[in-house]
């Protein structure tokens, strides 16, 4: 598991921790409402809910699963909103990488349920887009 050092104090919980906190919820009910269904992953769905939830400072954790799904565009539009100076290009990439962590994560729970909890799935899902620069997780 990863672990978090911010490089400036205060920085890191005053921006991402809650929206970490709050994709992390989000994950988890998506991952039930998956379970529960019949059908495959709403990947493109859930990858926009996280775009969003990154862009926006707020309380997200008011939004029900079913109320995410009347809020949000496409994953590209939902990357677009996070950060609009970046290229078309950077965007693509940068769901294309999002939608091979949650790729990933449907391997793990396809095999054991519990073997990738969803506050681990949000860090990974935070990291990915930190990689590409889309966030700033440290000072």
């Amino acid at each position: 598991m990863t672990k978090w050092i911010p490089k400036t104090p205060g920085h890191f919980d005053q921006w991402w921790a809650g929206r970490i906190a709050d994709a992390a919820e989000f994950l988890k009910d998506a991952e039930n409402h998956w379970l529960m269904a019949d059908g495959p992953y709403p990947k493109d769905f859930v990858a926009s809910v996280v775009f969003r939830i990154f862009a926006e400072h707020g309380l997200h954790r008011r939004r029900t699963y079913d109320v995410w799904k009347n809020a949000v565009s496409s994953p590209f539009d939902e990357c677009c909103r996070l950060l609009p100076s970046r290229s078309k290009m950077d965007c693509e990439q940068a769901v294309q990488e999002l939608m091979c962590v949650l790729d990933n994560a449907v391997d793990a729970w396809t095999h054991d349920a519990d073997s990738l909890p969803s506050d681990q799935l949000a860090l990974q899902c935070a990291e990915s887009l930190a990689s590409r620069r889309f966030i700033r997780l440290y000072g």
